[in-house]
């Protein structure tokens, strides 16, 4: 047996890891480049990741709506989830947007302040 360990969702705000037991397989085949190998679980946690695919959408979902330090604040205070803004700027910039740049005619950015010395917010809009 062989146990893989994700992070996912917290329950009744206390952290929750799992602990997977994953069945090991042998292959007899003397051609066969892999001679032990395991059950295969990317559905729910991708290759050798330690959070789950559900868990990774919301922080993804963080990451892209506030700014990455300030999204790992509020995931470890309001939501027990434990994460650093390095690793949500990583997950940000693993996403990739499907779009035909053909289509677009305007882009428009924009910045501001919601109070003197406060933080930098930004706004992106795409018009077709």
């Amino acid at each position: 047996m062989r146990y893989h360990h994700s992070q996912d969702f917290p329950v009744i705000d206390k952290s929750l890891t799992l602990k997977i037991k994953l069945k090991k397989f042998r292959c007899n085949n003397k051609k066969c480049n892999t001679k032990i190998f395991s059950e295969n679980i990317d559905d729910f946690v991708q290759g050798k990741q330690r959070r789950t695919n559900r868990l990774n959408k919301k922080l993804i979902a963080f990451a892209l709506t506030y700014s990455a330090e300030g999204a790992a604040k509020l995931l470890k205070n309001h939501h027990n989830i434990t994460v650093s803004g390095d690793t949500l700027l990583r997950l940000a910039k693993s996403i990739t947007f499907d779009y035909d740049p053909s289509e677009i005619k305007e882009i428009g950015i924009d910045d501001f302040a919601l109070k003197k010395t406060s933080v930098w917010n930004y706004i992106y809009k795409f018009t077709k």
